[in-house]
C-alpha cells in the first residue's frame, strides 16, 4: 500500500517538475525572442532612418517575429502627427543568387493617403534587402 502511494507521489512530482521546467523554458524562450526582436528593431530603425531622413524619421520600430508583424511610428516632414504603420505577414528569404528579399502581404497606416499608396506600392511585392541590413535580417529569418 505504501509502495503504491510512493509510486503515485513520485509520478505526480515528476509531472509537476516537468510542467515547471517546460513553463520555465517557455518563459526563457519568449525572453530571448523578445530581446532579439528589440535589438533587431533598433538596428534596422537606425539603418532605415539613414534612407528616409529627407522625408522624416522612424521614431519607433518593433519587430514581432512570432506574429510576423512590424509596427512603426514615423514622423514625416509636413505632417503634424506621427504616422502609425503596421505591416502584417512579412516574409524574408534568400534566392539562389544570395540576394535577400522581404515581401509584405498586408500594410495599414493611420493616414488614408499613406495607407492607399502603401497598399498599391508595397503590398504583395518583394524588395531586395539592402546589403547593410542583410545580417540583421538573417537573424530575423
Amino acid at each position: 500500500m505504501f509502495k503504491k502511494f510512493l509510486d503515485k507521489a513520485t509520478s505526480e512530482f515528476k509531472n509537476i517538475a516537468n510542467e515547471a521546467v517546460s513553463h520555465s523554458l517557455d518563459i526563457a524562450t519568449e525572453t530571448i525572442i523578445s530581446g532579439k526582436d528589440s535589438a533587431q528593431s533598433t538596428i534596422i530603425k537606425n539603418a532605415f532612418n539613414v534612407f528616409i531622413k529627407k522625408f522624416g524619421e522612424i521614431k519607433d520600430l518593433k519587430f514581432d517575429t512570432k506574429t510576423k508583424s512590424i509596427n512603426l511610428s514615423v514622423y514625416l516632414k509636413g505632417e503634424s502627427d506621427e504616422v502609425m504603420i503596421k505591416i502584417l505577414n512579412y516574409k524574408f528569404w534568400k534566392d539562389d543568387d544570395d540576394l535577400y528579399y522581404i515581401e509584405i502581404s498586408e500594410i495599414s497606416a493611420s493616414r488614408y493617403w499613406i495607407d492607399a499608396i502603401s497598399n498599391v506600392l508595397l503590398s504583395g511585392k518583394r524588395f531586395v534587402v539592402p546589403q547593410n541590413l542583410v545580417i540583421p535580417m538573417k537573424i530575423l529569418m
